[in-house]
């Protein structure tokens, strides 16, 4: 599918980059050695890394992510999805824009991603900050800007069955507000249907759903 090419060409140019490192592809939990390794050769070299971890929708990015924080405390988590979310609830310039793509069904534009997610990649990495970008670049003019305006030292790629994506997409609920995600087949609320922590009502998103 075009979709798949996409993916596929843009795992490529950040393998073959000049800018990227390091390449761990089809990694897994049980890779958490070797993701350790390779932090720490970087972190002897140099004061600050810029880590990518790559999927589809449904892979497990922020739950590797989370894992990832727990370990290495110095990076600081961006989600596109979730920074996307909330210029969408916050209805700033750029989430109404979004909204817009959203709600026609359609991909939000590579120019609005990678003005959003460059800029704030950039001041982090300017301020010295170890950063763990999660669920971009998608696409190659994405791979592309990424590489020519930021140097990756590492890029985890999860590589899930389609199959098992389904399964886990369609039993997981959030609490907005937060951002917090539940997962009735692993890791389910407390109580069902609200937020472990407020006691809120958990939704699903629309293309969490089964039928999208």
């Amino acid at each position: 599918s075009k979709a798949t090419r996409t993916t596929s060409s843009t795992r490529m140019y950040l393998s073959t980059s000049s800018s990227s490192r390091r390449n761990l592809h089809g990694t897994s939990v049980a890779n958490n050695a070797s993701l350790a390794d390779n932090y720490m050769d970087m972190e002897a070299e140099e004061s600050n890394c810029f880590m990518l971890i790559l999927g589809k929708p449904g892979g497990g990015k922020g739950t590797i992510s989370k894992k990832i924080l727990t370990d290495f405390s110095t990076f600081t988590h961006f989600s596109t999805g979730d920074m996307l979310r909330q210029h969408v609830r916050e209805k700033t310039e750029i989430g109404l824009e979004a909204k817009k793509h959203m709600d026609e069904g359609s991909l939000v534009p590579d120019k609005l991603i990678i003005s959003l997610v460059l800029a704030e990649a950039e001041k982090e990495s300017e301020s010295g900050n170890s950063l763990l970008l999660d669920g971009f670049p998608r696409t190659m003019e994405q791979a592309k800007a990424l590489g020519e305006r930021i140097d990756v030292d590492l890029v985890v790629d999860l590589n899930v069955p389609n199959d098992t994506i389904i399964e886990r997409i369609a039993d997981r609920w959030i609490h907005p507000a937060s951002g917090r995600v539940y997962n009735y087949s692993y890791n389910p609320p407390k109580v069902h249907g609200k937020d472990n922590e407020t006691g809120e009502d958990l939704v699903q998103r629309d293309d969490d759903k089964p039928d999208t």
